[in-house]
């Protein structure tokens, strides 16, 4: 017998990755729930008020890099239209000898940490014409005028229902539960920890999860 859910996707967060996740779930035909427990859609994506004005959460930094060109693609592929990607060309500079000198890397013994620091010693970098608030704009207005996909604000998933060990549906604000066959959690991971019981995920998994700040 099959089970007949609400949705077909349900996904917790409505940052910019929840909304990357939704456009790709539409394109697949599939009935899309997004649930968000804030009063807007975008995170910390979007833009927000200050003593000074309007201000935008941009990106700072964005290395020249095959990894970095194919993420831009695939995002201008999800967003439907181009960014305004520019190469910049950088000349990243070392403190010596009382003065700055051009930085010519670690050597070849370097430590292992400075492999983190070589990303930001990038000899080029992108800079958007297009920010990420201008991305979180443009999918909602792709998202909000599909018939298969809706919104939940103000919603904050209060715990999860199972059965056989499967997540069936996240219950919202403690009085509505939504059903779907598939789940994609996009909100911060600690919350997901606290919803999970030990018969559920095995309490060592459990406490490695509520250690983890991304996934």
């Amino acid at each position: 017998m099959t089970t007949k859910h609400d949705f077909d996707t349900i996904i917790i967060g409505g940052g910019l990755s929840g909304l990357l996740f939704a456009t790709q779930a539409l394109s697949l035909d599939k009935k899309i729930a997004l649930v968000e427990a804030g009063d807007e859609l975008g995170g910390h994506s979007k833009p927000f008020t200050s003593p000074f004005g309007e201000m935008d959460y941009e990106l700072k930094f964005f290395p020249n890099t095959a990894i970095s060109a194919e993420t831009i693609a695939w995002l201008e592929y999800c967003l439907g239209e181009t960014i305004g990607a520019e190469q910049i060309e950088l000349c990243p500079q070392t403190f010596d000898s009382g003065k700055l000198k051009e930085f010519i890397g670690f050597g070849d013994n370097a430590a292992k940490s400075c492999d983190e620091l070589n990303y930001y010693a990038a000899t080029s970098q992108f800079r958007f014409e297009k920010t990420p608030k201008d991305w979180v704009r443009i999918l909602k207005a792709k998202l909000v005028s599909h018939s298969s996909f809706q919104i939940f604000n103000k919603s904050e998933v209060t715990s999860l229902t199972f059965q056989d060990h499967q997540v069936t549906g996240v219950v919202l604000n403690a009085n509505k539960t939504l059903t779907a066959s598939e789940f994609i959690w996009a909100a911060p991971v600690q919350a997901l920890a606290s919803m999970m019981t030990e018969d559920n995920l095995p309490l060592r998994q459990k406490q490695k999860l509520a250690k983890t700040l991304f996934f």
